[in-house]
């Protein structure tokens, strides 16, 4: 099998397929948001949950010109500046049309749900164009549309749909055509696009560690300060103009036990608790793969390091939210069907895992039965990674013409 060459699926199949499962995450979205939540809920209004209003808030401030202080829309904006940006037709059109919003006060029937709603879950189609890519230069693409069904089950789905994080599914979508350039052979571009990933969602760093491992040993700083480049012009320009607000944000981010499955180590009666201090673990997970994996580019290797880097995330979160799983999901499914030419194990797994979140047993038996799940579900990633066995057949890398 051969890397970087001819593909029988040519890039318009790529990007039909990618649209017509943007098309059904819409029609997921808005039925899930305007039917089926109200039904089940007996809410008697739409089930948009608030953490989707967050970037719409800051995007208001990007729309007229207030880019800088974005992290005054809220304080419960913590994340990177791209997607209110993306977001400004949606801020533009609210404002010309005077559409009211559901957040920070709760309305039952938010009229400017009906562009942002569209608008949010139409984005999701990046993460299928990235996801058939990377499946299609992987050689993986056979079933041609497993991968795609994947991502939308575990990834879009609970991330976009249920939670409102678009952010993450893009990040996503940018790490897979990241590591898809590494695989070519393509070390700046990589590192362009995690920047890009990294400006959507901060857990985006992580995977860095090991994007500049897998490169040339003469490429490595040139592909640290590319991966850095963008983040670091955007990020700095809030920090410098408001560090009040953007350094709360950014660097003393924080997290609301009561709203989530807390960590053992947090206490049951705190509200509020410091995010960043912990999350360091989290980096130290990333350090060691990366220095572990250095200058190995087996494809089945590197989804394992990254799925396992992601996933490792979560040990060191003070709260744990379901669509925190998505970004190892993506990838952890892409691992399986290189190792072992299925799906199955991982959509298996991580559904239940997904759907526990949503049961709130005291948390020491939580983390238990979550932590046992979680074991399952990387198992084969993380024999792949002590192992250094690359979880496929040998292949041989051509470069890109």
């Amino acid at each position: 099998m051969a890397f970087g060459g001819e593909h029988p699926c040519n890039e318009s199949g790529i990007r039909r397929s990618a649209i017509a499962f943007g098309l059904l995450t819409v029609a997921i979205g808005l039925l899930y948001t305007l039917v089926v939540g109200p039904l089940v809920e007996h809410s008697g209004g739409w089930w948009i949950v608030p953490d989707a209003w967050l970037p719409l808030r800051a995007s208001s401030f990007v729309a007229n010109g207030a880019l800088g202080y974005i992290y005054q829309s809220t304080p419960l904006f913590e994340n990177t500046p791209l997607l209110p940006i993306l977001l400004v037709p949606v801020a533009l059109i609210e404002q010309l049309l005077r559409l009211v919003e559901g957040f920070p006060i709760p309305v039952p029937h938010p009229s400017a749900w009906l562009v942002y709603g569209p608008y949010g879950f139409a984005l999701c189609t990046v993460v299928f164009y990235a996801a058939r890519r990377l499946a299609t230069e992987l050689g993986i693409d056979r079933d041609r549309l497993g991968a795609q069904v994947g991502i939308l089950v575990l990834v879009v789905i609970p991330a976009a749909v249920v939670w409102g994080h678009y952010e993450d599914v893009l990040a996503l979508a940018f790490v897979m055509l990241g590591i898809r350039a590494l695989l070519r052979r393509r070390s700046l571009s990589a590192a362009l696009l995690f920047g890009v990933a990294i400006l959507f969602k901060q857990w985006a760093l992580l995977g860095v560690p090991l994007l500049i491992a897998a490169s040339a040993p003469d490429e490595r700083r040139r592909v640290a300060a590319a991966s850095l480049l963008l983040p670091g012009l955007l990020v700095a320009f809030p920090l410098l103009v408001d560090w009040p607000h953007a350094s709360v944000a950014l660097i003393w981010a924080r997290s609301y036990p009561q709203a989530g499955h807390r960590a053992l180590w947090i206490s049951s009666t705190a509200r509020v608790v410091a995010a960043n201090p912990e999350r360091v673990g989290a980096f130290f997970v990333a350090l060691a793969v990366g220095w572990w994996l250095r200058g190995r580019t087996e494809p089945g290797l590197l989804l394992a390091g990254f799925g396992v880097v992601f996933l490792a995330r979560l040990v060191f979160e003070p709260v744990v939210f379901a669509y925190y799983l998505c970004p190892a999901l993506g990838l952890l499914l892409l691992h399986e069907r290189v190792a072992t030419g299925g799906y199955h194990r991982t959509m298996l797994l991580g559904i239940c895992l997904l759907l526990f979140f949503a049961i709130h047993p005291p948390e020491p038996i939580w983390w238990a039965v979550a932590v046992a799940l979680g074991a399952m579900l990387c198992g084969p990633a993380v024999r792949d990674v002590v192992s250094r066995a690359g979880g496929a057949v040998p292949v041989e890398v051509v470069p890109a013409s």
